[in-house]
């Protein structure tokens, strides 16, 4: 069976930490950088039978250099997937919404010359809530360029509660927002079920699930599996997990053949237009 993880950092898990991705500029050896995150990811990947996954930008990236770092960290996202485009067929850009203008024609570019598939955000690293004003402009020309739209809504952050990202939902309806660590509390895994109801454009993520009352069982039944991608939270500077948890959750929690292959690979590929 095929399986798309959507969920794959690449970058240092680390709060405040630098990601090395500074240091590959610095090097100029960007191609050394890949190839050393390649090997370990698709090892990874291999051991775990996921065959194809969306690389997303670390957020812990310096910015000293402001638009100019975040720049090369989408010059680097692009030439990661364009290298190894068996295994990553899709990628996502970022912006930061300090940077005003200049997000905006990053925003251009990331559609234009890097045809990057969207872009990612993970507010409480970047400095505003999830329905921070900031958002509308970028959305407003993420909308423009049809570009897909990951937002994290970790359990444990309020500046990315889900309620914010309901706003954005309602904001922009043309936008279908994948919320990226759906199920990662327990209250916020019946929360998604009554957000799955009311917004018709959000989809469901995997990533950071929590191994007891995630409610994604309840919620597929509510809901079906069309709107569930599965993603892992995969990093691999450092291994940030022995065993992708809803993986095997998902694989134990009864689905048919059908629905394992809409949550594993179909969904994914619809979303982003590669069927």
């Amino acid at each position: 069976m095929k399986i798309f993880d959507i969920h794959h950092h690449v970058g240092v898990l680390r709060i405040g930490a630098e990601s090395g991705i500074e240091e590959a500029e610095a090097d100029a050896d960007m191609d050394r950088m890949i190839e050393n995150d390649y090997i370990l990811r698709s090892e990874k990947m291999k051991r775990h039978g996921i065959t194809h996954a969306c690389l997303l930008p670390g957020n812990s990236y310096s910015m000293m250099n402001g638009i100019q770092d975040t720049k090369r960290m989408n010059d680097f996202i692009a030439k990661y997937r364009d290298t190894h485009t068996d295994l990553f067929p899709v990628a996502m850009g970022l912006v930061e919404l300090s940077h005003g203008e200049a997000s905006l024609e990053e925003v251009d570019r990331i559609h234009e010359e890097l045809k990057l598939n969207g872009l990612v955000f993970h507010h409480r690293f970047q400095g505003g809530a999830i329905n921070t004003a900031l958002m509308w402009p970028i959305l407003e020309r993420i909308q423009k360029h049809n570009l897909k739209v990951f937002i994290h809504v970790i359990s444990e952050s309020n500046m990315e509660a889900p309620w914010r990202l309901e706003i954005l939902a309602d904001e922009f309806p043309e936008i279908t927002f994948v919320a990226l660590d759906a199920f990662s509390g327990i209250s916020q895994g019946e929360w998604m079920s009554y957000i799955a109801k009311k917004h018709s454009n959000i989809l469901f993520d995997t990533g950071c699930m929590v191994s007891v009352g995630n409610d994604l069982k309840s919620f597929i039944k509510s809901h079906g599996t069309k709107r569930v991608l599965f993603g892992s939270t995969c990093y691999v500077t450092p291994d940030n997990f022995a065993y992708p948890y809803p993986l095997i959750e998902l694989k134990e929690m009864g689905l048919s053949q059908e629905e394992l292959e809409d949550v594993f690979y179909l969904n994914a590929a619809k979303y982003f237009d590669l069927l």
